[in-house]
């Protein structure tokens, strides 16, 4: 209560009590004397913040409402005799009750309609539980085979649902249960996949579970099924020998008389990078620039970098800060910095070590300065055309291209742009002509110079950074110690991306390798930024050729997006994917989805634990159907209660109720000639 309200209702009272004590021959009338009490009780209840509670019993519009499978799997000719019976018990029931038949929709009982080829058991409860039944009795298979979870609508139910369930519990089947595995895994790092293999009736049984990588078998397994309806572990253990997305698969040998063959295999994949590379620096132009690079990369926290610089101070003399030799690291090298190279003086080792790393198609990261002039290696691998340059040296700031914007190395996590507010280059040596293929990512727009240049050459990445110098994108006129960390990611987003081979960018798949009609399809969508990191924020959508409108897809991890739909009919369904950075186009890619002829609803049998679960978690109660006809207990409704709570606060309401009652007490008073 605030201050104000406090002081009000104390002063109120103040004035209350002492026109009370100044006027005591009002005793003898007792109506504005009982009036100036409620005021004074309803002034302390406002001034201590009192509040009242009362709780109202209410019984529910429909004491029992009754949802009755109407699918396929449950409505057939064997299970018809005692489908009657258990709704003729129904009806026995004292309490009143309301039958509605439920498949993808929900309708009356009265209202007779053919079986259908869903069961949604979701979308049933969900509309029985808005009807604030007294109890709700579901009577089905639990065959549920709809996107939403039915266990997520009765998590908050006020009335307990009653499960009678129907079906044939004795389905032989293997089946996968669950499979666990890392999205993302490092090079050096073991894969851990772990698969959990149940049963329905199968003993002292022998099966083969298999590990494959696509079409390519990894490992083998025997799986030794002693008891009937168990789970048990299997575990695989694989090193990767290669970066980048792994598609893999998991499954199991179909068992003998196995009725559902269709959860014997789960596809999955895993992405291997790589987050420690080896960077070799040489320069014979020592400067600043040299400090800032080689702490940028020592500093940076999303991957471990082995720099091993090799520097001339003077002529060819180069020297490795490191001690090491540069044959002895050549062969492990991902990326080569080249800092303002003179070739004129470089040694013939260091002039075959580039060749060698050129064939073996590594990364190239190239800077210049203002007396950069590059000869015949250069000449080769450069975007551009150095043999007629511009050089400026003066303060040049600078725009990010479309093309960078669809590669986004030039922004973190959150899709902030690094370098925002760097400071402008002091100058640039640029070629005067870029050759095909080159990509500009940075540009001076008064200049319309190119500052940062992507190229390839002969499978090698090549970028060349022609503002400098580089040290400059590190500074920022009131946030440099700030703006040198952004600068510190970008260097590392860069790095990594020519020091990473080639990875996909993204990855289509789907959950299985075919489908029933009327089953789920789940597609899963694996984005990877060409530096190696999860994509995030990207915009998906998925055309299918049953749906009017594009599906989208949600990011439910960083970089992982789903989108999940129902396979309407057999054949073949080509999903058409459109892949967007904002509004920019990416990539379209394209997913065939092939549907068998066979229909959810053709699988039969009984899902006890789903049925047991609801009623659990309801207050409930799990009955087969030939229990619950023979058991002499009926269902109890249970009632509602409305709770209507009344805060004495600070609320306008309450100080005209008083001023009313006020009004009242002074035209008694003044009625009774007492004014």
């Amino acid at each position: 209560m605030n201050i104000l309200n406090s002081i009000v209702a104390a002063t109120l009272i103040t004035l209350l009590v002492f026109v009370f004590l100044k006027e005591r021959k009002t005793s003898r009338f007792y109506l504005p004397g009982i009036l100036r009490i409620i005021i004074v009780i309803l002034l302390l209840f406002m001034l201590f913040e009192l509040r009242f509670q009362l709780s109202i019993k209410q019984e529910a519009k429909i004491p029992i409402l009754v949802l009755v499978d109407n699918s396929k799997s449950f409505a057939t000719q064997e299970n018809s005799s005692l489908i009657d019976l258990v709704l003729k018990k129904i009806r026995s029931f004292k309490a009143r009750t309301q039958f509605y038949l439920f498949s993808d929709t929900v309708f009356p009982l009265k209202n007779f309609m053919p079986p259908r080829d869903r069961t949604d058991i979701a979308q049933a409860l969900s509309y029985a539980l808005t009807k604030k039944p007294g109890a709700v009795v579901l009577f089905s298979d639990g065959l549920h085979n709809q996107n939403r979870d039915p266990i997520t609508v009765v998590q908050n139910a006020l009335c307990p649902i009653y499960t009678i369930g129907l079906g044939d519990e004795t389905q032989k089947d293997i089946y996968i249960e669950d499979l666990q595995y890392p999205s993302r895994s490092f090079l050096s790092d073991t894969l851990v996949i772990t698969c959990r293999i149940g049963n329905y009736q199968f003993s002292n049984y022998i099966t083969n579970i298999t590990l494959k990588r696509k079409s390519e078998v990894i490992q083998k397994q025997s799986v030794v099924i002693t008891t009937p309806n168990t789970v048990q572990e299997v575990v695989f253990k694989v090193l990767p020998k290669t970066t980048g997305r792994h598609l893999f698969s998991v499954e199991i040998d179909s068992g003998i008389d196995e009725e559902n063959y269709k959860n014997n295999r789960r596809d999955f994949s895993i992405e291997v990078i790589r987050n420690r590379y080896t960077i070799i620096y040489i320069t014979n132009a020592p400067s600043f620039n040299t400090r800032f690079i080689l702490d940028a990369l020592k500093n940076n926290k999303e991957a471990e970098f082995q720099v091993y610089p090799y520097i001339a101070f003077t002529g060819r003399n180069y020297q490795s800060i490191t001690t090491e030799p540069l044959e002895k690291v050549a062969s492990s090298c991902d990326l080569v910095i080249l800092d303002d190279i003179n070739e004129n003086q470089l040694t013939s080792e260091i002039k075959s070590f580039l060749n060698n790393q050129l064939n073996a198609q590594k990364g190239f990261l190239i800077l210049v300065q203002e007396n950069f002039s590059p000869q015949e290696f250069l000449r080769e691998i450069l975007p551009g055309d150095y043999s007629k340059k511009t050089i400026i040296k003066q303060d040049l700031v600078y725009n990010i291209t479309p093309e960078a914007r669809q590669t986004p190395i030039f922004f973190n996590n959150e899709g902030k742009f690094l370098l925002e507010k760097a400071a402008p280059f002091l100058g640039a040596n640029a070629p005067t002509n870029l050759k095909p293929g080159a990509v500009v990512w940075l540009y001076n727009p008064d200049k319309n110079l190119p500052l940062i240049i992507n190229y390839r050459y002969r499978g090698s990445k090549i970028v060349l950074i022609t503002g400098f110098p580089i040290f400059r994108l590190g500074f920022s006129g009131n946030e440099t110690e700030i703006q040198k960390l952004r600068f510190y990611e970008f260097w590392g987003n860069l790095i990594r991306y020519l020091a990473l081979a080639d990875i996909k960018n993204f990855q289509i798949l789907a959950d299985k390798k075919d489908y029933l009609v009327g089953e789920k399809v789940k597609i899963t969508l694996y984005a990877t930024t060409p530096d190696g990191r999860y994509w995030s924020g990207l915009n998906i959508w998925a055309h299918i050729p049953q749906f009017k409108n594009e599906l989208p897809f949600y990011e439910y991890q960083p970089g992982i997006y789903e989108a999940e739909f129902n396979a309407e009919s057999p054949g073949e369904i080509l999903v058409k994917i459109k892949i967007a950075n904002d509004s920019t186009p990416i990539s379209d890619l394209e997913l065939p989805i092939v549907v068998v002829p066979q229909t959810v609803e053709d699988i039969r049998g009984l899902n006890v634990s789903l049925l047991k679960r609801i009623a659990e978690l309801t207050g409930g109660k799990y009955y087969s159907a030939s229990e619950f006809v023979e058991t002499p207990e009926e269902i109890s409704p249970v009632s509602y209660r409305t709770r209507i709570v009344i805060y004495f606060t600070n609320n306008p309401y309450w100080y005209t109720f008083i001023a009313l009652l006020l009004g009242v007490m002074l035209y008694l008073r003044k009625k009774l000639g007492l004014l």
